[in-house]
């Protein structure tokens, strides 16, 4: 931690703070209009997450600045082949994973690798 104070960080009451080079969390106080706020709350309660970490992410994705996802760094489609034989669901691998469903199921048939749960069995000779 520096003892050196940000311009654009301020404490109660408007008071510069110091910080740390490289933050893990920084304090942001915002005013919003009674409306804008009910509308973050809404969709902050339909993603089970407080109206805080809801705007959070929002700057991380206008920014880019998302912390990497546990999948980076592995050999995610190894991964989904090994589970894909081993009968798990599209969903199943996707939550143990951390990619979405939807990004599973499209890897697997780029692999070329049948569902282990499909919804519609294949006709005989199709």
């Amino acid at each position: 931690m520096t003892n050196d104070t940000c311009s654009s960080c301020y404490g109660q009451r408007g008071g510069a703070v110091a910080h740390a080079e490289t933050p893990v969390f920084v304090d942001v106080r915002t005013s919003l209009r009674a409306e804008t706020f009910k509308a973050f709350r809404a969709v902050a309660d339909a993603r089970g997450v407080t109206v805080a970490l809801l705007l959070s992410r929002m700057a991380d994705a206008s920014l880019g600045t998302r912390p990497e996802p546990k999948w980076v760094g592995t050999d995610v489609d190894a991964t989904i082949r090994e589970l894909n034989a081993l009968r798990w669901s599209d969903n199943r691998i996707s939550k143990h994973i951390g990619l979405t469903q939807s990004s599973v199921s499209r890897r697997r048939r780029e692999m070329g690798l049948e569902s282990p749960t499909p919804r519609f069995p294949r006709k005989a000779g199709a």
